[in-house]
Formats: C-alpha cells, sequence, structure tokens
C-alpha cells in the first residue's frame, strides 16, 4: 500500500478552512492518493470498507480505480506472483 500527499484541481476544498497557499494554489486541492495492490478475492471486501470508512458525503470524497495487474515481481530478491504480496 502507498499513500501519496498531491493536489487536485476543481471545487473540493472548504473555503472556510482551506486557504491558497504557495503549495497549493487557489484553485488547487490538497488530497490523498491510496494505491494498493491485493488478491483478486479480496477485492469486494477491500472496495467495500474503502467505500464506508472513506464517504463524508461532500464533494471530493474520492474515485476508486480497479484494475489488474499482470505481474508482480520483487527486486531485491527476485520472487515472483503471489508470494511477493
Amino acid at each position: 500500500m502507498t499513500i501519496t500527499d498531491c493536489e487536485g484541481t476543481g471545487n473540493y476544498s472548504d473555503p472556510e478552512r482551506d486557504y491558497p497557499s504557495l503549495t497549493y494554489p487557489f484553485l488547487h486541492s490538497k488530497m490523498a492518493k491510496l494505491e494498493m495492490v491485493i488478491a483478486a478475492d479480496q477485492e469486494e471486501k477491500v472496495v467495500r470498507v474503502i467505500r464506508e470508512t472513506g464517504r463524508t458525503g461532500d464533494r471530493g470524497d474520492g474515485l476508486i480505480w480497479v484494475s489488474e495487474v499482470n505481474r508482480v515481481l520483487r527486486i531485491r530478491n527476485e520472487e515472483e506472483g503471489s508470494c511477493v504480496l
């Protein structure tokens, strides 16, 4: 799992709490990107947990992309496949 601080464009920020800065200009919003690689049989459970715990009901709650990973390799010891996860 990887969590990345990032910025997005759009009208997601709360003008009462968020202000433009040198890091985040007026039309950019602070965001976090969560990336996970999981076993296929865990997909529905993980999607459900993210939906239930990530929903605030406000704009900018995010999107979930589900895509296949064709191959997983560990660089350090050259392991390959589900043993890497």
